[in-house]
């Protein structure tokens, strides 16, 4: 995951900060 790294879910962290449909990609 690029962006942040973190451990978290991708979905929950790039929703708040990208277009949901980048959701998709992870």
């Amino acid at each position: 995951m690029h962006g942040k790294g973190h451990a978290e879910p991708a979905g929950v962290y790039i929703s708040i900060r990208s277009p949901p449909r980048i959701q998709g990609i992870f």
